[in-house]
């Protein structure tokens, strides 16, 4: 199991630099044991690197100079015309438009929401299956904002959620203290 994450900072950004250093902190501080693989930028690196160190997992930083550059690489597979659309030019001109919360959102934030099914897909390549895993899960950097879990993820239940999926995808949420949304989900899986 590894876990698979990523990490890119922006000029406009809906939270601040010390609410995602907190989130960072604490996303370390639950991953404990699994391996990671981590999407970053560059400029990233000085807020990642040392708080990864936190714990002595193995950790691998796949680096870029910006999410522009992993988001080409993604066009290019789908798209190898290039004639075809922009995603950049789109997200920048077309998707900032029709975004209600686009004074708290940046064309960077789209290419990372789209983005976390590709990379999970990417790491799947033997050169970059480090660790030679057979199932992977993505994580949001900052998914534990309010709580923390002990050695998260718990491997048994990860695995056999990602058995019972058949090579389907699910993206969740990493919350305590509220019903959960998802409960008597299998039967709909």
């Amino acid at each position: 199991l590894v876990i698979v994450t990523m990490f890119f900072r922006f000029k406009q950004s809906k939270h601040t630099n010390r609410s995602y250093k907190l989130w960072l902190k604490k996303f370390f501080s639950c991953v404990t044991t699994t391996p990671i693989i981590i999407y970053a930028s560059r400029d990233a690196l000085d807020y990642l690197v040392p708080l990864s160190k936190l714990t002595s997992n193995p950790k691998t930083f796949l680096i870029f100079d910006d999410i522009w550059s992993l988001m080409s690489e993604l066009q290019g597979m789908r798209q190898p015309s290039s004639d075809d659309i922009n995603y950049r030019h789109e997200y920048e001109t077309n998707q900032v438009k029709r975004d209600p919360e686009r004074h708290k959102h940046s064309p960077e934030l789209y290419a990372i929401w789209n983005l976390k099914s590709y990379i999970s897909k990417r790491t799947l390549a033997p050169h970059l299956n480090v660790y030679k895993a057979t199932y992977f899960l993505y994580t949001d950097i900052g998914a534990f904002r309010n709580t923390l879990y002990a050695s998260w993820p718990d491997y048994n239940f990860t695995v056999e959620t990602i058995k019972s999926l058949k090579n389907r995808v699910l993206f969740g949420q990493v919350s305590a203290g509220i019903a959960d949304p998802y409960d008597g989900m299998a039967n709909y899986i």
